[in-house]
């Protein structure tokens, strides 16, 4: 139904109906394990206009929260040693729109075990 939608050509017309379509679609995509298309879709979402508007700051939120997600997993699939700076903006990102514990949990969580910046995340 998403994909349908955002296929129209006259879809990009409403703002703010494609900006949440875009963003529930990468939801849907993710829940079904498709990480790479829903990280796509997500990084699409955050780059138009409507995503900075405040009544949307809960879908940048969410946003940033799973692509954090999306890229700690990926690296520590990966077997990388250190997390990239990408996850840790997309989680700090996450934190100034919405000052929550959730996105600096992440972060720690990401974040080698050891790693004095793993304490220091949950202080915050």
């Amino acid at each position: 139904l998403l994909e349908g939608y955002l296929e129209k050509p006259d879809a990009q017309e409403d703002a703010w109906q494609y900006a949440r379509a875009l963003f529930y679609l990468a939801q849907s995509h993710n829940g079904l394990g498709f990480r790479d298309v829903a990280r796509e879709l997500w990084e699409r979402y955050l780059a138009l206009e409507t995503a900075s508007w405040r009544q949307f700051s809960y879908l940048g939120y969410g946003a940033h929260i799973a692509l954090g997600r999306i890229c700690a997993e990926s690296s520590a699939t990966q077997e990388q040693d250190a997390l990239p700076n990408e996850c840790r903006l997309h989680f700090e990102a996450a934190h100034r729109l919405c000052p929550r514990v959730e996105p600096l949990v992440y972060l720690a969580l990401a974040l080698p075990p050891g790693d004095p910046e793993r304490l220091q995340a949950l202080r915050r």
